[in-house]
């Protein structure tokens, strides 16, 4: 994956997480970490927020010069998250 790949992803993973902040509904973290020669991201969400006894609903990681297959994954849950999305597409 090229470096312009990698921040293609990145920007599209932090767009939709920082709309879901905004709305407010559901916890969400993005996590970007230097990984010897690659990057590694992370998303994790609780659907609800925070509340007692509860364990995250979606938690994906991606080293991103290794597989790519779970940043779409990624992207199809945030935009779960995301109110208003299905009438907009």
């Amino acid at each position: 994956m090229t470096a312009e790949e990698r921040r293609k992803w990145i920007g599209v993973l932090l767009d939709k997480v920082l709309t879901i902040h905004e709305q407010g509904k559901h916890y969400v973290s993005l996590d970007i970490n230097n990984l010897d020669y690659s990057i590694m991201v992370t998303v994790t969400a609780i659907k609800h927020g925070w509340g007692a006894n509860r364990g995250y609903d979606f938690y994906k990681y991606c080293i991103m010069d290794l597989g790519t297959k779970e940043l779409p994954v990624m992207v199809e849950y945030l935009d779960s998250l995301i109110e208003g999305e299905e009438e907009s597409k």
